[in-house]
Protein backbone atom coordinates (compact mmCIF):
# COMPACT_ATOMS: atom_id res chain seq x y z
CA UNK A 1 0.00 0.00 0.00
CA UNK A 2 1.34 3.18 -1.14
CA UNK A 3 0.57 6.38 1.25
CA UNK A 4 0.41 10.09 -0.35
CA UNK A 5 3.27 11.69 2.54
CA UNK A 6 1.53 15.18 2.13
CA UNK A 7 -1.88 14.08 3.36
CA UNK A 8 -0.46 12.02 6.01
CA UNK A 9 1.52 15.73 7.26
CA UNK A 10 -2.23 17.48 7.83
CA UNK A 11 -2.54 14.52 10.30
CA UNK A 12 0.09 15.18 12.44
CA UNK A 13 -0.36 17.13 15.11
CA UNK A 14 2.40 20.29 15.90
CA UNK A 15 5.25 20.25 17.86
CA UNK A 16 4.72 21.94 21.66
CA UNK A 17 7.52 24.30 21.76
CA UNK A 18 7.83 24.87 25.93
CA UNK A 19 9.42 27.77 27.09
CA UNK A 20 12.26 27.17 30.17
CA UNK A 21 11.34 29.02 33.15
CA UNK A 22 13.69 31.77 33.73
CA UNK A 23 13.59 33.67 37.47
CA UNK A 24 11.89 37.13 36.90
CA UNK A 25 15.13 38.68 37.64
CA UNK A 26 16.39 37.20 34.73
CA UNK A 27 13.89 38.55 32.35
CA UNK A 28 14.11 42.16 33.76
CA UNK A 29 17.50 42.00 33.63
CA UNK A 30 17.82 40.82 30.10
CA UNK A 31 14.88 43.35 29.18
CA UNK A 32 17.41 45.91 30.52
CA UNK A 33 20.37 44.46 28.61
CA UNK A 34 18.50 45.24 25.62
CA UNK A 35 17.37 48.34 25.98
CA UNK A 36 20.61 49.70 26.56
CA UNK A 37 21.85 48.19 23.66
CA UNK A 38 18.99 49.65 21.66
CA UNK A 39 19.73 53.33 23.29
CA UNK A 40 23.51 53.50 23.11
CA UNK A 41 23.44 52.29 19.59
CA UNK A 42 20.77 54.80 18.08
CA UNK A 43 22.54 57.73 20.25
CA UNK A 44 25.99 56.65 18.70
CA UNK A 45 24.16 56.76 15.49
CA UNK A 46 25.01 53.11 14.23
CA UNK A 47 22.69 51.66 11.98
CA UNK A 48 21.35 48.34 12.87
CA UNK A 49 23.05 46.65 9.95
CA UNK A 50 26.28 48.01 10.38
CA UNK A 51 26.03 47.13 14.13
CA UNK A 52 24.91 43.29 13.18
CA UNK A 53 28.48 43.56 11.04
CA UNK A 54 30.08 43.89 13.33
CA UNK A 55 29.06 41.68 16.38
CA UNK A 56 28.28 38.98 13.43
CA UNK A 57 24.76 38.82 14.30
CA UNK A 58 21.29 38.85 11.87
CA UNK A 59 19.17 41.40 12.21
CA UNK A 60 16.49 39.64 13.31
CA UNK A 61 18.86 38.54 16.44
CA UNK A 62 19.38 42.36 16.86
CA UNK A 63 15.62 42.89 17.15
CA UNK A 64 15.41 39.98 19.69
CA UNK A 65 18.07 40.89 21.74
CA UNK A 66 17.03 44.46 22.02
CA UNK A 67 13.73 43.63 23.52
CA UNK A 68 15.64 41.20 26.00
CA UNK A 69 14.82 37.89 24.28
CA UNK A 70 15.98 34.98 26.83
CA UNK A 71 16.75 32.98 23.80
CA UNK A 72 19.97 34.90 22.62
CA UNK A 73 22.77 34.18 23.84
CA UNK A 74 24.57 35.56 26.78
CA UNK A 75 27.72 35.97 24.89
CA UNK A 76 25.78 37.80 22.41
CA UNK A 77 24.55 40.12 24.62
CA UNK A 78 28.24 40.55 26.18
CA UNK A 79 29.53 41.51 22.32
CA UNK A 80 26.47 43.96 21.68
CA UNK A 81 27.53 45.91 25.38
CA UNK A 82 31.09 45.41 24.53
CA UNK A 83 30.82 46.71 20.93
CA UNK A 84 29.13 49.80 22.52
CA UNK A 85 31.79 50.41 25.52
CA UNK A 86 28.99 49.34 28.07
CA UNK A 87 30.24 45.82 29.23
CA UNK A 88 32.45 47.61 32.24
CA UNK A 89 29.31 49.91 32.92
CA UNK A 90 26.35 47.09 32.53
CA UNK A 91 28.06 43.60 34.21
CA UNK A 92 31.17 44.57 35.94
CA UNK A 93 33.87 42.32 36.53
CA UNK A 94 32.40 40.21 40.00
CA UNK A 95 35.25 40.02 43.20
CA UNK A 96 38.48 37.97 42.97
CA UNK A 97 36.97 36.41 45.83
CA UNK A 98 34.15 35.10 44.21
CA UNK A 99 36.46 32.97 41.54
CA UNK A 100 39.57 32.69 43.35
CA UNK A 101 39.89 29.37 44.54
CA UNK A 102 41.01 25.96 42.37
CA UNK A 103 38.72 24.95 39.41
CA UNK A 104 39.36 21.43 40.55
CA UNK A 105 37.88 21.63 44.13
CA UNK A 106 35.08 19.45 45.27
CA UNK A 107 32.59 19.54 48.23
CA UNK A 108 33.48 17.21 51.01
CA UNK A 109 30.76 15.32 52.21
CA UNK A 110 29.70 15.99 56.10
CA UNK A 111 28.71 12.60 57.26
CA UNK A 112 27.07 9.54 55.79
CA UNK A 113 25.53 8.75 52.66
CA UNK A 114 22.44 10.40 52.68
CA UNK A 115 21.17 9.08 49.10
CA UNK A 116 20.62 12.71 48.22
CA UNK A 117 23.07 12.27 44.54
Amino acid sequence: MVHNTLSMKSFMPKKLVSEPFLHPNINARLAVWGRCVRVQRVRQKIKAVDFCLRIDISESTLRRLESGDPSVAAGTYLAALNALGLMDAVVPMPSAAWFDGSPNARVSGLGGDDDYF
